[in-house]
């Protein structure tokens, strides 16, 4: 019975909602721990699978990269599994700033054409005379782009560097909380925490919602809802604390 103890509060733990992978790691690192100290036939066996399972964990660069930004846990990877870690973390940048770049452009486009509408078109001549000079000036803005997010990646990545091996924080400690005071100071890491920490480490807050909310919607009377209604009442109800 003691050698189940272990797999018991982790499975309490597990439960609790809005578990990111940082808190996830904890509990798991924890179990294993405690079924370790144990030392029973049982507690072997299951210590054995749950390190079968963990290579398969710390070989998903997801799971790796936010381990990476949890000072809590990162201690815990190899230089591998860190530098694999910052490699996502660089694509992950990356994405994030073409997404805001592609909302720029979009607002730009739209008061391009608001200011157009007020401005007189050029005749076909001129037009067709700058065609190869246009086309010379957009050549040139791709290598700008090009050096711009090589120099994106590069700062990224030294910051990402320079966070290898940081202070171990007690096990304790509030990931989020601790992001939310390095606003300021590791702001470009702070944005990427940010991302790699909302990556949801369960289902439990899926399911919660499905099975608690799921009779109160169907009933006797409302069996005739179609899927998409129902998708619509379970986004609501599930959303509902954004709504105040």
């Amino acid at each position: 019975v003691d050698a189940l103890t272990p797999v018991k509060i982790a499975t309490l733990a597990l439960q609790k909602q809005d578990i990111n992978l940082g808190d996830f790691y904890g509990v798991w690192l924890k179990a294993s721990h405690g079924l370790q100290s144990n030392g029973s036939i049982l507690a072997k066996q299951i210590l054995k699978s749950m390190k079968q399972r963990e290579v398969l964990l710390l070989k998903n660069p997801v799971f790796l990269a936010a381990i990476f930004l949890d000072p809590r846990y990162q201690c815990m990877l190899n230089e591998s599994d860190k530098n694999t870690g910052i490699d996502h973390l660089v694509k992950t940048w990356k994405c994030m700033i073409q997404i805001q770049d592609d909302v720029y452009q979009t607002d730009d486009v739209n008061n391009s054409a608001t200011a157009s509408n007020n401005v007189d078109s050029p005749d076909n001549t001129t037009e067709t005379t700058d065609d190869g000079f246009e086309l010379f000036l957009s050549s040139q803005s791709s290598v700008s782009s090009n050096r711009s997010d090589t120099n994106i990646s590069n700062d990224i990545s030294i910051s990402l560097h320079n966070f290898k091996d940081v202070e171990r924080l007690h096990y304790k400690t509030n990931i989020l909380t601790f992001w939310e005071s390095q606003k300021h100071e590791k702001s470009d890491l702070y944005k990427l925490a940010n991302v790699v920490l909302a990556v949801p480490a369960t289902q439990v807050s899926v399911e919660r919602s499905f099975s608690s909310g799921i009779k109160f919607i169907l009933s006797d009377l409302r069996t005739s809802l179609s899927a998409n209604l129902l998708d619509a009442i379970m986004i609501v109800r599930s959303n509902t604390k954004f709504m105040k």
